[in-house]
Formats: C-alpha cells, sequence, structure tokens
C-alpha cells in the first residue's frame, strides 16, 4: 500500500489534515470579507488594483467626495452668476440712463437778412445729473410765429435744417421763435428781417407837409 503524501508540512492523519484545510479556507474568506469591507470604505480614494505593489501616492479625498465637490463648485458658479446677471439688472434699474431735463436756445434776439438770407439758431440741453448734454439743435421741434416772414426748418419738415431761419418777405414786425421738446417749458427768441443792400428807402407814413 502506497503511502499518503504530506500537505502543507501537516502530517497525513485525515483528522487533522481536514482541520487544516478549514482553517485554510476562513483564513481565506475573512481576507475576502476584509478587503470587500475597505474597498466600500467612502474614506479611501484608491482602488484594489491601485493598492497593489509599487503604489506610493494615496489620496488625501475619496472618488465620491471629489464627486460632490465638483458638483458643488458647479451650483456655486451657477448661482455666482445668476447673482451677477441680477445685480447687473438692479443697477441698471438704479442708475437709470440721464435724459434731458432742460435746453437753452440762442440767439434769443436776432437779424435775418433779406432777401435770402438765414440765420442759425441752436439748442443746448442739461440732463437729469446735472451735466451739459451738448448740442441738441435737431432734437428740437422748431416753429415760427409768422413763416411768411420768417421761416425755420425743423426735423418733422422733409429737406429743411433744424433751427434754420429763412427770411421770406420784408417787414418791420419781429418774428417769435419758438423752441419744444417733450414735455419740457419751450423755450423762446425774437426774430427780425434786416433788408441788405437796399438803395431807396421809403418812409411809410409820410410825416404831413
Amino acid at each position: 500500500m502506497l503511502a499518503a503524501p504530506e500537505i502543507c508540512g501537516f502530517h497525513k492523519t485525515p483528522r487533522k489534515f481536514q482541520a487544516a484545510r478549514r482553517s485554510l479556507i476562513r483564513e481565506r474568506v475573512n481576507h475576502e470579507r476584509a478587503m470587500a469591507d475597505e474597498s466600500n470604505d467612502p474614506n479611501h480614494a484608491l482602488s484594489r488594483i491601485e493598492r497593489g505593489p509599487g503604489v506610493l501616492l494615496k489620496s488625501r479625498y475619496s472618488r465620491r467626495s471629489f464627486m460632490l465637490t465638483g458638483r458643488k463648485l458647479a451650483l456655486t458658479l451657477a448661482f455666482t452668476a445668476l447673482v451677477a446677471v441680477a445685480f447687473g439688472a438692479g443697477c441698471r434699474g438704479f442708475f437709470p440712463k440721464p435724459t434731458i431735463a432742460s435746453f437753452v436756445i440762442s440767439p434769443t434776439n436776432s437779424t435775418v437778412p433779406f432777401p435770402n438770407g438765414t440765420q442759425q439758431m441752436a439748442a443746448f440741453g442739461t440732463d437729469t445729473n446735472g451735466s451739459p448734454t451738448g448740442n441738441i439743435t435737431n432734437k428740437i421741434t422748431w416753429s415760427s410765429s409768422d413763416p411768411g416772414i420768417i421761416a425755420i426748418g425743423t426735423a418733422s419738415i422733409p429737406g429743411s435744417t433744424p433751427g434754420l431761419m429763412t427770411a421770406v418777405a420784408q417787414s418791420t414786425s419781429p418774428v417769435t421763435i419758438t423752441a419744444n421738446y417733450q414735455a419740457l417749458a419751450a423755450q423762446t427768441a425774437t426774430a427780425a428781417v434786416c433788408v441788405v443792400g437796399a438803395s431807396n428807402l421809403a418812409i411809410v407814413p409820410q410825416l404831413p407837409q
């Protein structure tokens, strides 16, 4: 009869062989459980493969923590952008664009040469912050009290130059020039016709002899 071989240094007694075999199985099961628990640990950043021989560096944070941090960062950036947009809209609401609050016209008393003479009127505004807006002549609605004597151009008349007065006929009566802008108080000026290059003058009515 052949003798049973020895296994792992144990005697060939069947009872001892079975006990040793159960001990090895228990150790292997315990080792696999420990490995499984360690891989499921959220505070551990490296996988089972990364924990193999030769790996010297370990992360301080877990993958799950890193993913949560990324989500928090995205939410934070989105919230910051939303706040910036709301703040910008709020600033436009708190600080509206200045508008024209008042204006003046010049000259306030002028003469227009006749015949075919012209004289330019101008308007200058001040905004709601008290700052000058510059020349706003083209924004003004100009009108003449007697366009048969002195006509004035305005933006509503095609082909005309806003604020440009033209002597149409001779007259000794002054003409009132009115300037309007939206609901602001109207501004007025006085203009008269002066004859240029006259050679024959007559006084009407004549004085009695």
